[in-house]
């Protein structure tokens, strides 16, 4: 039988609310005070995939409190690779009723978060709708698994595989992620994301936007009936 996680003995599971390829969020709830909260668990227990945990609860915690906008950690083991969160809600979930003028001032929003990180040399490489949700009053920025930050010891990013969100993705990071700017990807990621928080379209489009595209044609239509005020 496997062993389970110390977290067990202080939290109890109400619920799955996802699954990755690396890792599971549950709802918990904190036995001591009844309090819920999202886990975070990571079972692909790989070398890469856990320096990369380890390094998304290590940029959460040094700059949540700090910068506005990042989810920030609550509870965590480094050892067991599990971190606890409070609850929020996923982006996607909060913008289906919202107007042109909502969703632009949550990006930007998200820009000035962004820009913070940028300054003290910080990239996300991972910006998408999935790992944006709507927490404290304002869109903030979640899943840090494959940030780039200074003087990183475990620069695991490889010349020859892509790194990113494959709908969001920026041509440099298909092509080469080594050795390109993760900053300038991460506001190429962001403009994708606030086209299809616009459109309501989850897959968006492939590479840089084309007018001529028949599917962007149709979802200019699609965001010109959209309510503005």
């Amino acid at each position: 039988m496997e062993k389970r996680n110390s977290w067990h003995e202080n939290f109890n599971v109400i619920d799955t609310l996802g699954e990755g390829g690396n890792a599971r969020v549950y709802l918990v709830e904190e036995k001591s005070t009844g309090n819920r909260l999202a886990l975070k668990e990571l079972y692909n227990k790989s070398p890469e995939k856990k320096t990369r945990f380890s390094n998304e609860i290590k940029v959460a915690r040094d700059n949540a409190t700090d910068i506005s906008g990042i989810i920030p950690i609550i509870n965590f083991n480094e050892e067991e690779y599990w971190y606890t969160m409070p609850i929020a809600a996923p982006i996607l979930n909060h913008v289906k009723d919202n107007k042109i003028n909502e969703i632009v001032s949550g990006v930007i929003q998200l820009s000035e978060t962004l820009e913070k990180l940028h300054e003290k040399g910080i990239s996300h490489r991972d910006i998408k709708p999935s790992n944006i949700y709507y927490y404290n009053n304002r869109y903030s920025f979640g899943d840090f698994g494959l940030v780039d930050f200074p003087d990183n010891p475990d620069d695991l990013t490889k010349s020859d595989k892509g790194l990113g969100a494959i709908f969001t993705i920026a041509p440099e990071m298909k092509r080469n992620p080594k050795y390109a700017d993760g900053k300038k990807a991460d506001v190429f990621s962001l403009a994708k994301t606030m086209w299809m928080l616009l459109s309501g379209d989850e897959k968006g489009f492939d590479g840089v936007y084309n007018y001529l595209d028949s599917n962007s044609v149709e979802q200019k239509t699609k965001m010109r009936n959209m309510i503005i005020d």
